[in-house]
């Protein structure tokens, strides 16, 4: 009889791992803990495997449903331990291989895995699980086109593989290719209808081809038949949000916290949690960040709300923000999201508080800027910027390489250039520029970089970067950090958009609710270039 073990994997479970035990009989222990084992309780038929294995240390069928147990049981360090034993034993032991390289996977050595896959596959090529794992290590690896290539084949050799054809949708969703990831997606579930967790990667595709009403009904759907799916319930919640509708949106965006790589960063205080209900006046509250460096930007202006309410407020945010975030009005305390928080009598999140004090897009005065640069830094940047008699264009193309959805909003420097009108003078406001960049500015003398414009004196904080920001004219950037900087500051902003934006840019619009000065320019959803967008920008 085969048994299959299915195992979650990273990437938002868009994944999962088919994995193939063949039980057979051995010697008592062993046949008694294969029966336990076939039955699905790996816990207790692992101490028969230990006696077995003190029986025969050496056996090597022993040693591969004792790794295959551990494995089951997320020990994949002892499942590998046993696998490296088996194979000193044989070293040529397909199944031993294959079952290591599943372990490695699960560890995070994915090249590992690879190596071991791929041994899988040269002595059973037609090991269509193997075929499937490969793909799957693969895609972590970013090698799109060899993981697609592997499961592409892991479905020819199994037409009704359905698990093969959602993995094949999730290489396809990270390598860019969302059509082709929507279709797999749904062979999957012509294969598996009740599939909660395919449905869900299915509605993060239809999202990403902009069919945001099908995309909803797919959450709704994995909720249906997993009301725990804590993606569905956060990523429904960015549709909604995209599409204007804050009262869910805000709402149902509060789950993030039902996920573990958002629990993290709530601070271990025992304070309670202000939801908008509890009586504030008067009462100490914890602001604190916990997303990026735009994301404290964008809703740091909402703690003047609370201040109106009679809170007394220490924001906590990351360390380059700090001296900026001084000077929000309502503000008592700075300090640094990393450091000693203090007591206090309530604490919340700033992505928290549009929920918790109800806004919306028509709020009064939301979008009025907030910041002010340092008199004195912007002086000192005006000294230096004195040769500078041209229309001033402040650049940013491109943001950080591990962003999840870089590939979406970054642009290369290479595609921009040729579009830069020679009269003006262009200053790159981007701290990290990536080396291929780099060539591109070393070789254009009318691309200034931070370093050019200070003198060699070293940017210390986003403080210095407002400065030179609000002595722009014009900046152009995709979305990043400094997008929210600038339209806080009320710097004239144009902001390079993906066809599918970020939530907070909402939907079609080419203004913004959260900043009067930014002018949105967005890319078409058939659109195979940016060229028409960096045009537009830079008109």
């Amino acid at each position: 009889m085969t048994q299959y073990f299915y195992f979650g994997l990273r990437h938002n479970n868009r994944y999962q791992r088919p994995f193939d035990l063949d039980l057979i009989s051995l010697s008592d222990f062993l046949t008694r803990a294969k029966n336990l084992h076939q039955k699905g309780d790996a816990k207790a038929a692992m101490p028969l495997y230990q006696q077995a294995l003190l029986e025969r240390p050496n056996d090597p069928e022993t040693l591969y449903y004792a790794a295959a147990a551990k494995i089951h049981l997320k020990d994949f360090k002892g499942g590998a331990a046993l696998c490296d034993r088996l194979l000193k034993i044989k070293p040529d032991l397909p199944d031993a291989l294959f079952l290591r390289g599943c372990a490695m996977q699960s560890l995070g050595a994915d090249q590992k895995a690879v190596a071991d896959f791929n041994k899988t596959i040269m002595m059973q090529p037609q090991n269509h699980i193997a075929h499937a794992n490969l793909g799957i290590a693969l895609t972590h690896l970013k090698r799109f086109d060899d993981a697609i290539a592997s499961l592409l084949k892991a479905v020819k050799i199994k037409p009704d593989f359905s698990i093969g054809y959602k993995n094949l949708g999730a290489a396809y969703f990270e390598a860019g290719q969302i059509q082709n990831a929507k279709t797999a997606f749904e062979k999957s579930l012509s294969l598996k209808p009740n599939d909660a967790l395919c449905h869900y990667n299915l509605g993060k595709a239809q999202a990403g081809l902009a069919r945001f009403e099908e995309a909803i009904a797919s959450y709704d759907t994995a909720l249906r038949l997993h009301p725990g799916l804590v993606d569905a319930r956060w990523n429904k919640s960015l549709v909604l949000l995209r599409e204007g509708d804050f009262d869910q949106g805000w709402q149902l965006y509060e789950s993030r916290w039902d996920n573990s790589q958002f629990t993290e960063r709530k601070p271990d205080m025992k304070a309670p949690y202000w939801t908008g209900e509890a009586e504030i006046a008067g009462k100490s509250i914890l602001l604190f960040s916990e997303q990026g460096l735009g994301d404290s930007i964008q809703f740091v202006r909402l703690a003047r709300q609370l201040a109106e309410k009679g809170a007394i407020i220490t924001l906590a945010v990351q360390k380059p923000l700090m001296r900026l975030c001084q000077q929000i009005e309502g503000v008592n305390t700075v300090i640094d999201r990393r450091g000693k928080l203090p007591k206090c009598d309530f604490i919340c999140s700033l992505m928290s508080l549009p929920l918790a004090l109800g806004i919306n897009a028509d709020t009064p005065e939301l979008a009025r800027p907030y910041l002010v640069p340092d008199p004195q830094r912007v002086q000192s940047f005006k000294a230096l910027l004195k040769d500078s008699k041209k229309p001033r264009i402040g650049l940013v193309w491109s943001g950080s390489a591990t962003h999840t959805d870089d590939q979406y909003r970054s642009i290369a420097l290479a595609d921009i250039i040729r579009h830069l009108p020679k009269d003006c003078d262009f200053f790159c406001l981007q701290k990290d520029i990536r080396p291929d960049d780099q060539k591109i500015v070393t070789a254009s003398p009318n691309i200034k970089t931070a370093s050019d414009v200070s003198k060699g004196h070293k940017f210390f904080d986003f403080d210095d970067t407002a400065a030179l920001c609000s002595l722009m004219d014009k900046i152009v950037t995709v979305d990043t950090s400094i997008a929210h900087l600038a339209g806080a500051l009320g710097v004239p902003t144009i902001v390079m958009l993906s066809a599918v934006a970020d939530f907070r840019w909402l939907r079609e619009r080419q203004d913004s609710p959260w900043y009067s000065s930014v002018t949105l320019v967005r890319r078409r959803i058939d659109e195979d270039s940016w060229d028409r967008v960096i045009s537009e920008a830079l008109a």
